[in-house]
């Protein structure tokens, strides 16, 4: 251990959620059950799906304080008022994209069901990360601040942030258009024979340079993803007879990590997820294990656009398969 991390450590010692206790918080209509393991991994026990959101959320605000905090002010355009002058630029491209104007309008067209699950996931983030947690987390004791109230648009908000990191080809775009500002379509065509438009507007653009170092801030918070893939057997092709489905997300290594498991259980059994793993902050398992099947989650880069309005949209591909149930 190096002597700033001890130091640290010395300073402000452990900061670790509450665990082996009885808390009333409010947001949830019924009891709601929460047991980790010996590795920290929450087993979310509730009566209906709202409460099983809200436990998620409150998870995830025992554990993912900080990363929760990070993700909602990028996508409100608000990382400065927390870290300073330095998350400036970020803010800017934020605002200039538009994640959460985007996300405040889907909130008001999605079903009612899914604003009353991420409002209520959003209720359990607020309670975990403030009565679930025995102090302060290390982040806001060193940056200070108090954390934004989190709601439900924040959680569409970081969905599409998240969609934004995937599409992984920006650097190259933007190198695309250097040279075509530099040296003409015909030394682009040279480089990447491909068809190209020439456009007098784009290759004198006064924003590009702006443009690109923007983006180079969003990503030191946000890092970008890149590629991925799935595949699934049979299980006439199997030893055991049962088939196989697997995929591999390739999502940039962070910390805390991109992804947070947890066991979920209600006794509707469309919702008895036995095991998940979400993309904080989010209530969605993109890779689940309800009873009898399993769900994998790949994402999907498509090239950016050719104009700097940015990249397009990313989606998720989903295979399922039947399996037995997992035990917990």
């Amino acid at each position: 251990m190096n002597l700033s991390r001890l130091l640290l450590r010395l300073v402000l010692g452990q900061r670790l959620s509450v665990k082996d206790d009885e808390l009333r918080v409010p947001g949830s209509a019924a009891p709601i059950t929460i047991r980790r393991n010996k590795w920290g991994i929450p087993a979310i026990e509730a009566e209906n799906d709202e409460d099983a959101a809200y436990g998620l959320g409150f998870c995830h605000g025992q554990d993912r304080a900080a990363q929760i905090e990070a993700y909602a002010r990028i996508g409100r355009g608000r990382l400065a008022e927390w870290v300073g002058a330095s998350g400036l630029p970020t803010d800017r491209m934020s605002r200039r994209i538009g994640f959460r104007r985007a996300a405040e309008k889907q909130f008001g067209v999605v079903s009612p069901e899914i604003q009353q699950m991420t409002a209520a996931f959003a209720r359990g983030v607020n309670a975990g990360r403030t009565l679930g947690l025995s102090a302060r987390p290390h982040e806001f004791a060193i940056l200070g601040g108090e954390p934004i109230d989190f709601d439900g648009i924040d959680v569409l908000t970081t969905l599409k942030l998240q969609s934004f990191q995937l599409a992984s080809n920006w650097d190259v775009e933007l190198a695309r258009l250097r040279v075509l500002r530099a040296d003409g379509p015909e030394a682009l065509r040279d480089l990447d024979p491909i068809r190209v438009e020439a456009s007098s507007e784009a290759s004198s653009h006064p924003a590009l340079d702006q443009l690109a170092a923007d983006l180079a801030s969003l990503l030191q918070f946000a890092p970008l993803g890149g590629g991925s893939n799935n595949w699934v057997l049979a299980g006439q092709r199997t030893a055991s007879g049962k088939p196989i489905l697997a995929s591999d997300p390739h999502l940039s290594p962070t910390v805390p990590a991109p992804w947070y498991v947890a066991h979920v259980r209600t006794p509707a059994a469309r919702s008895s997820v036995r095991a998940s793993r979400e993309l904080p902050p989010s209530p969605s398992g993109t890779t689940a294990r309800p009873p009898g099947v399993s769900r994998r989650g790949s994402p999907i880069t498509p090239t950016s656009s050719w104009k700097l309005s940015g990249p397009t949209a990313s989606a998720f591909a989903r295979a399922t398969v039947a399996s037995r149930p997992a035990r917990w």
